[in-house]
């Protein structure tokens, strides 16, 4: 980070970060863009991480330590892992209650240490997660000295499915609407008007998007990246990267995939990068399609190979019935691949000009086939690349560090 924000000289500024959305050794990607918030801000803050791990066996006696490790890239923001407990489904009423039990009596040893206290606290997911928080704090007044202040991060699902849920979205607005609550980051501008409609103060909602790492995103060649991975040389590349979850709709995408290309020649291919609970699902319908020779279900990939992926690809696809601003769409611009996406949560915010990509309506078959048929029909381009760069704005990660470190700064003042 440019020496211009460094701290003034003297004791660093130390960073709590809490949240149940930090990555762990079993699940690497798992929160991965806050790690990679983390580290950015790592330059100029202490920081400590309590990763957060609800389960119904947190109500069991725990023996031995936690079964979770952190990732060898993460050992440096030195994470504890905190069990607490979490009633699925039905635990709206106290899960956040539950949450602050546990969270309290750790809070209360970090600011009793003069050398550990942090100056701010930064919490990701509004629920339950950021109303545990605060509610940890209880009852010491808001103006208390011992109190730092909070900064919340909102993801996605915690706001375009939780405030449909009317206590969930009692509790976050009354959570953000608190005098302890400084700022709210918001993944896109999206999330930001649909809180403040919902009734959040608008002065403490500020949109930063997630940054990609441009070391990750190099200018490999398309057909070097092919003859990396052991993929065909000819023929269309689409790509998928993400949970395979409903949400996600992958069965609509390889739906779409083969009503748009099941005459082509060279055959196209769609490769679909993570994991879920949808795999068995997934690979059934591939069976019975068969689609086996043109489909292809590669797992999760550590980031440096989803990367190489993304350069090998011509097109990145995304079925989403809802988002809130995904990674993976900032990830295809960066490697300047044409985006097919559905237009939900904040990606019409980006993906504005036909340049970077078509977006159709949730759920359309025949919209989204026909999108992807053109990208097969469009004529080689050999500037798509460049005019891809020019259209995309600054979404290196040391710009959103630089965000992140100006609203943290702001929130001390």
């Amino acid at each position: 980070m440019s020496r211009a924000i460094r701290s003034a000289p003297g004791r660093r500024k130390r960073l709590l970060f809490l949240s149940n959305l930090f990555p762990d050794e079993r699940q690497p990607v798992f929160g991965l863009d806050n790690a990679n918030v983390l580290h950015g801000l790592s330059e100029d803050w202490d920081i400590s991480v309590i990763a957060l791990r609800p389960s119904l066996k947190a109500y069991l006696p725990l023996r031995g330590t936690l079964p979770y490790l952190p990732r060898k890239e993460d050992e440096a923001l030195t994470p504890s892992f905190l069990r607490v407990p979490y009633i699925p489904k039905f635990g709206d009423r106290w899960n956040h209650r539950l949450y602050a039990d546990s969270i309290r009596p750790v809070l209360k040893r970090a600011r009793s240490r003069e050398e550990d206290a942090p100056d701010v606290i930064l919490c990701s997911w509004l629920y339950p997660d950021a109303t545990a928080l605060v509610q940890a704090f209880e009852p010491s007044p808001p103006s208390s000295r011992s109190h730092p202040p909070v900064v919340l991060i909102a993801q996605g699902s915690d706001v375009h499915q939780y405030l449909l849920r009317p206590i969930r979205k009692r509790l976050i607005l009354n959570t953000i609407a608190s005098t302890r609550v400084r700022a709210v980051v918001t993944r896109s501008r999206n999330l930001a008007d649909q809180l403040q409609s919902a009734g959040a103060p608008p002065g403490k909602l500020h949109p930063i998007y997630n940054g990609v790492a441009p070391e990750f995103f190099r200018e490999i060649p398309q057909l070097a990246a092919r003859e990396q991975l052991d993929l065909p040389v000819q023929g269309l590349i689409c790509l998928f990267v993400g949970n395979l979850l409903p949400v996600k709709n992958p069965l609509f995408l390889i739906e779409a995939f083969e009503e748009a290309f099941r005459d082509v020649s060279p055959p196209a291919q769609l490769l679909m990068i993570g994991s879920g609970p949808l795999r068995a699902a997934i690979e059934q319908r591939v069976r019975d399609r068969g689609l086996g020779d043109r489909v292809h279900l590669l797992g999760s990939l550590p980031p440096q190979t989803v990367a190489l992926y993304f350069r090998a690809a011509d097109l990145f696809c995304l079925s989403s019935w809802n988002e809130g601003f995904p990674n993976v769409i900032l990830e295809a611009m960066a490697s300047r691949r044409p985006i097919v996406s559905t237009s939900v949560g904040g990606i019409p915010e980006l993906i504005n000009c036909a340049q970077l990509g078509t977006l159709v309506p949730p759920g359309d078959l025949s919209a989204y086939a026909a999108a992807l048929r053109r990208a097969l029909d469009a004529p080689a381009d050999a500037d798509l690349e460049t005019r891809i760069r020019e259209a995309s704005p600054d979404l290196s990660r040391t710009t959103a560090t630089l965000a992140y470190h100006r609203l943290l700064e702001s929130a001390l003042a």
